[in-house]
């Protein structure tokens, strides 16, 4: 589904590892839970990581046990992706190596992400290039530039492709998520011969107006895709939940988000032509200035720069650009504090 084409803003609820728990069975329950409540809070999609750790880390790894508990098998991830398909919710994985792209392509996942860590990875973006999986996300964060540009490179075939911007930060300090580096992504995406979408991974303190300001802020830099992560309660301390909302806060973060696009949206229209909206239209007019007569004029008069002046008035027939008067002859007697009309000017 990948309604990234549909929605202007396409939201996507992170659940990472939030799913985590100390049973396979749990585990499973948390994950269908999480997807539940991305529905509910008015997500395009979940996303989870789909992690096998034999193809992420050595056993020496201090988090191996952590990620050996993460994998759910294919029949767990099957309810996952039953759940999200009712719902009618895009379902997103993050994949770490072949085995997770294959059950991603075998669970009908919308789009894949690769974390930046395997943007040299080439044997990994290489069979992401070619898997049937056509939706990717990069996430650029923690990446090189020169990384980033090999990375587009080697995608080149995907049929959406979105640069997200951010890190995990625990959450990330305001100051280090670095949003202007967005303005440089969207450079390259303006360069690029082939179709690029920019993306922005918010992981924001969540008790601070930062978790909404900042995803704000990015949609002034063309921002179109919103990863931002999901809880299910953050007393209950779950993997992830520092940068996380819970399903009640991500659902005012939505409506919050859809009405900054709005009133960004008029934007396009300004950047291309310049046309106002009706509302501005109405505005200008209802507080324009007319052009009035400062002294009283003969009939035949020419009109000097000297003659007129601008106000407000009451008339509904006016001239208000002083250009369309100066030097202009009258065609009847005009009084003072008159508006000059096409009528009463010679054209």
């Amino acid at each position: 589904m990948f309604g990234i084409e549909v929605k202007p803003i396409y939201i996507i609820a992170e659940c990472a590892q939030g799913y985590a728990s100390s049973s396979l069975e749990e585990s499973i329950a948390l994950a269908l839970l999480l997807t539940r409540c991305a529905k509910a809070s008015g997500a395009e999609a979940v996303k989870f990581q789909l992690v096998i750790a034999s193809e992420l880390a050595t056993q020496d790894y201090k988090h191996y046990d952590l990620f050996k508990s993460l994998e759910l098998g294919f029949s767990g991830w099957q309810q996952v992706a039953a759940l999200a398909k009712t719902l009618e919710l895009d379902l997103i994985f993050d994949i770490f190596g072949p085995s997770s792209l294959l059950m991603a392509e075998n669970l009908g996942a919308s789009a894949v992400k690769i974390h930046p860590t395997d943007f040299t990875n080439l044997e990994l973006i290489r069979k992401v290039a070619s898997s049937s999986v056509k939706n990717v996300i990069a996430g650029c964060g923690g990446a090189t530039r020169s990384e980033i540009e090999m990375t587009i490179k080697e995608l080149v075939n995907s049929e959406s492709l979105t640069l997200l911007h951010g890190f995990q930060g625990y959450p990330t300090p305001r100051a280090d998520n670095c949003l202007s580096r967005l303005g440089f992504l969207k450079g390259l995406i303006d360069q690029s011969t082939i179709p690029l979408k920019l993306g922005f991974a918010d992981h924001a303190d969540p008790s601070s107006p930062d978790s909404t300001h900042l995803a704000g802020v990015s949609l002034g830099y063309g921002v179109s895709v919103l990863e931002k992560h999901l809880t299910i309660a953050k007393c209950l301390q779950l993997e992830d939940h520092e940068s996380a909302l819970s399903p009640d806060e991500f659902h005012a973060f939505v409506e919050i988000i859809n009405n900054c696009y709005d009133a960004k949206s008029q934007s396009f229209i300004l950047e291309t032509s310049f046309d106002l909206p009706d509302s501005e239209k109405a505005y200008r007019k209802a507080v324009a200035r007319h052009v009035v007569a400062k002294f009283d004029l003969d009939s035949n008069h020419t009109i000097g720069s000297s003659d007129i002046c601008l106000k407000r008035t009451g008339s509904s027939d006016f001239i208000s650009d002083p250009l369309l008067v100066i030097g202009k002859k009258t065609t009847m007697p005009i009084k003072a504090d008159s508006p000059f009309t096409f009528a009463t000017v010679e054209q």
